[in-house]
């Protein structure tokens, strides 16, 4: 028996043009070791642990590296006889529009030893508990829309101030036609 684990790291660039990511797959004959890749805590602040009650290590983005937010992207575990998943965590975050910033809630979930996990951070590490991940999503969503809504009526109305321009300008060229 033996497990292979599958571990994802980006270099904290979401767009096509500048992210990367890097994958290593490695063999490990015990459960417990492969399964220590797998961090199911994430640790935002000083105060929070370093360790899961397992003693695994915390994914820890408490430092002052903004780069580790979005270090860690997939961890997999699979059995390598049937190839079916043991275990699993996954980054995500919020679309974001990269003219303005990168994502505004990040979320690290899967499934671990002790079942479903998810924790859910704003930029600048708040752990977010009162919303869930698809109404944060959502609310994302909204909010880039109405942006996009608003810089498209200030284009309309520019563009229909140079009609209007315009066609100040040509009942001037008629007038001159039409007086000479």
């Amino acid at each position: 028996m033996g497990y292979l684990v599958t571990i994802v790291h980006g270099n904290g660039y979401y767009c096509s043009c500048c992210g990367t990511t890097y994958e290593n797959t490695h063999r490990q004959d015990e459960l417990e070791y492969a399964l220590s890749h797998l961090p199911t805590i994430v640790r935002l602040t000083e105060d929070d642990p370093i360790e899961d009650e397992h003693g695994e290590d915390a994914m820890d983005l408490s430092g002052d590296d903004p780069f580790d937010l979005h270090d860690l992207r997939k961890v997999e575990i699979e059995d390598a006889a049937t190839g079916d998943a043991v275990a699993w965590g996954r980054m995500s975050s919020t679309p974001h529009d990269r003219r303005v910033a990168g994502p505004s809630y990040h979320r690290w979930s899967g499934w671990g030893r002790d079942g479903l996990f998810e924790v859910i951070w704003a930029s600048g590490n708040e752990r977010i508990t009162d919303r869930s991940w698809d109404q944060l999503y959502h609310e994302v969503e909204v909010h880039q829309a109405e942006a996009v809504l608003s810089m498209k009526e200030r284009e309309l109305e520019r563009k229909q101030g140079e009609v209007s321009a315009a066609k100040g300008h040509l009942e001037t060229v008629k007038a001159k036609v039409v007086g000479s």
